[in-house]
């Protein structure tokens, strides 16, 4: 009697950074996690130009974005995001009704030419309210440093409470990790201008940290405790891949190395 011999096939074998870190909100290109990919999750809500025509785009179970699906719907048209899905299952998903407003995805030309978001000045997301729990957060992003781009994540009043930034306003080759209430606070790590680059910020008092691209800059600042608006948004030109933070948590660096790595391995 000859035995049938059937092949183990794990549900999935993508990594993303929910595997490797927790997150409170996350938005991206890529999946959260091996489980968010293995279930095909939503991405985005987007919209085509040429008709206003509308899809949900998913991902794959190697965690991609499925841009075949997208790109065969979209043609030559350009693609708008109305919905970006939060995928740590908190469901607050950052979303934009006005077309004018809705923020732009490229399926190529990003890290290691994968697929991204461009942010403008006038364009952007956003989830109702957010109330920060004790100044200690977080956060991640995989964006461009170009010398004017900001990628923010809390906004108060709708310009202040910067919680994570991409630059250092009119100083080239930095990020920047901000606090904005009635006193600004910052502190700065280097980031080469006109580049793609890895970032973690842990806002954490006197023991914060800037890691770029896996190097560590510490400082001092504290994350904002006033309920803001959760916004997705840029001062100028950001281009970003994913973004997210964890709110009342200062990673570990063991955790926010993980992440770097993790992120670096994806895009490159």
């Amino acid at each position: 009697m000859v035995g049938i011999v059937r092949a183990f096939t794990p549900a999935s074998l993508y990594t993303g950074p929910g595997d490797v870190a927790s997150f409170d909100v996350f938005y991206g290109v890529r999946a959260y996690s091996g489980a968010y990919a293995a279930g095909g999750g939503n991405a985005f809500d987007l919209r085509r130009s040429s008709d206003n025509g509308t899809m949900t785009a998913a991902f794959l179970a190697t965690g991609a974005l499925d841009t075949a699906t997208i790109s065969s719907w979209a043609g030559a048209d350009t693609i708008f995001i109305s919905r970006a899905y939060d995928q740590t299952g908190n469901n607050r998903h950052a979303t934009q009704p006005t077309p004018a407003n809705q923020l732009t995805l490229l399926l190529s030309g990003g890290m290691g030419n994968k697929p991204y978001i461009l942010v403008t000045a006038t364009k952007f997301l956003s989830y109702a309210t957010f109330a920060p729990s004790n100044g200690v957060c977080s956060f991640s992003t995989v964006a461009y440093r170009n010398g004017t781009n900001t990628i923010r994540f809390i906004s108060n009043n709708g310009d202040g409470g910067n919680l994570f930034g991409g630059n250092d306003q009119a100083t080239a080759n930095r990020w920047m990790l901000k606090r904005t209430t009635a006193t600004t606070t910052r502190f700065n790590a280097v980031a080469s201008d006109s580049a793609w680059h890895v970032g973690q910020g842990i806002m954490n008092g006197a023991s914060s940290v800037i890691s770029i691209d896996g190097t560590d800059t510490t400082g001092s600042v504290a994350g904002d405790t006033v309920a803001a608006t959760l916004r997705f948004a840029s001062g100028g030109d950001g281009r970003v891949a994913e973004a997210g933070f964890d709110d009342g948590t200062a990673w570990a660096g063991a955790v926010y190395g993980a992440l770097t790595a993790n992120q670096q391995a994806y895009y490159a």
